[in-house]
């Protein structure tokens, strides 16, 4: 089943989650609160030059303090709802040849696990 997530920490990073915040070889990736709906705050993550959208419920303490080293032929995958994706967090590192293409389009979104579907955002991925 495919997945599609950003691509954060490559062979050697070192990769950091520590109070809601991503951390990559000690620096923190530049993050700008945006808005708030339905308890879930969003914000602007600068990435590699690139601005997306990440989004944080309130309703979810950060959990401890986590940190990887990214192994030789592996990298560190993460999804943009950060307290309900299933990612490199959980299911650990992944290998290049899992590796499919880049996301282009968004069709529907799941909020949370007990939401109906939603098209609010489907579009183009910017």
């Amino acid at each position: 089943m495919p997945f599609v997530k950003r691509l954060i920490g490559k062979p050697g990073d070192k990769v950091s989650y520590i109070n809601k915040k991503l951390y990559l070889n000690d620096i923190a990736v530049p993050q700008n609160y945006y808005k708030t709906e339905s308890g879930i705050d969003f914000y602007l993550e600068n990435f590699n030059g690139k601005e997306i959208t990440v989004q944080h419920m309130r309703s979810r303490p950060s959990g401890a303090p986590s940190e990887w080293i990214v192994p030789d032929n592996m990298y560190f995958a993460v999804g943009d709802n950060r307290d309900n994706s299933n990612d490199s967090r959980y299911w650990g590192f992944v290998p290049r040849d899992n590796f499919m293409g880049t996301g282009e389009m968004i069709w529907m979104t799941w909020e949370c696990w007990t939401c109906l579907p939603s098209f609010e955002r489907a579009g183009s991925i910017k």
